[in-house]
């Protein structure tokens, strides 16, 4: 039996004419380059996740979970991620710069992301609630992360 899709006797003779349909839609939408609304594809804004946070993308926040208490003087990573308006990372290589409210924390040199994501090692060395701000430099329209309140506490040695 010789069959053309686009043929009208072929329509007429198939049981199902929606389900010819939906297959020519599919392959109209896979022949164009549709892509999903739910993929990643614009970076609007950054996100921090600290220690004891979770990513959650189509939340309001865009994470799960608290700030695990910090200790001064020691290291702890931290990650910064480009995202869509709905927390979804976006692939992209942007640099980032991080910055503290602790003046005297150690904090790695600007950064490129690598694929919307970057993982990288800060030191606070003042005790108190401290923050971590990640901002985008290559494209400033992208929101700045300001991450949440982390509690730094002292070492105390006996």
């Amino acid at each position: 039996m010789e069959v053309c899709l686009m043929s009208k006797s072929f329509i007429k003779r198939s049981a199902n004419p929606v389900i010819i349909f939906l297959i020519l839609l599919g392959l109209t939408l896979i022949l164009s380059g549709f892509t999903s609304p739910l993929n990643a594809q614009t970076p609007s804004k950054l996100q921090i996740l600290l220690p004891g946070m979770s990513a959650a993308p189509g939340t309001t926040s865009g994470f799960t979970g608290t700030p695990f208490t910090q200790t001064t003087g020691v290291p702890f990573q931290i990650i910064v991620n480009a995202t869509d308006q709905n927390w979804n990372v976006v692939s992209v290589s942007h640099l980032v710069d991080i910055s503290s409210s602790d003046p005297y924390a150690t904090l790695p040199a600007a950064t490129n992301l690598v694929n919307g994501t970057v993982t990288l090692t800060v030191t606070l060395n003042s005790s108190g609630s401290r923050t971590v701000t990640a901002e985008d430099l290559t494209n400033p329209a992208v929101i700045t992360a300001v991450s949440p309140a982390i509690e730094v506490v002292d070492v105390l040695y006996f």
